[in-house]
Order: C-alpha cells, then sequence, then structure tokens
C-alpha cells in the first residue's frame, strides 16, 4: 500500500495521474522556444568584437618590441630585430 501512496503522490506533483501536467508543461516549453527569435550577426559586427582587438593587440606588441630594438634597450642577441625573427621562423619552415 505504502507503494501506491508514493506514486499517486508523484503523480499528482506532474499534475494527476493521466500526466496531463506534463504536456502543460512540455507545450509551454516550446511556446517558449517559438518566442526565441534568433538575430543574425553582421559580419562588421564579429570583425569589430572578434578579430579586430586580438589583431590591434599583435601590432602594438609587435611595434613595443620594434621600439625597444630601435632604442637599443639591450643587446642583439637578447632582444633581436623582429625582421630578423621573421626572416630567421620562415628560413626554418622552409627547410621542413
Amino acid at each position: 500500500m505504502a507503494g501506491t501512496e508514493t506514486t499517486t503522490a508523484a503523480a499528482g506533483e506532474r499534475g494527476g495521474p493521466d500526466g496531463r501536467g506534463d504536456l502543460a508543461s512540455v507545450e509551454a516549453g516550446l511556446d517558449a522556444l517559438d518566442a526565441v527569435q534568433v538575430k543574425r550577426v553582421p559580419i562588421t559586427h564579429t570583425l569589430l568584437h572578434k578579430v579586430l582587438p586580438p589583431v590591434v593587440a599583435v601590432l602594438l606588441v609587435l611595434a613595443v618590441w620594434k621600439l625597444l630594438v630601435l632604442a637599443e634597450v639591450t643587446d642583439d642577441y637578447k632582444l633581436p630585430d623582429p625582421s630578423a625573427v621573421w626572416r630567421s621562423l620562415r628560413g626554418l619552415c622552409l627547410l621542413y
């Protein structure tokens, strides 16, 4: 008998023994999905907010690096010119 009471109580929480409460909640969920409108993000927005910041950061690092080389803050073997590093990397890539 105790097992039947818990089953009835669980069915009552769902909206009754026939499960109409479950159907209503599913319908409400589907209605909520229908109400959501998917909007495409313009390519300019994507470029400005996702592509431009990393590109600017890399350019800024390269500019500061070049300025430090031009200011000769340290020896060339400690802080080589960015163009020399680029040439070296291209040479390594061509070997493989």
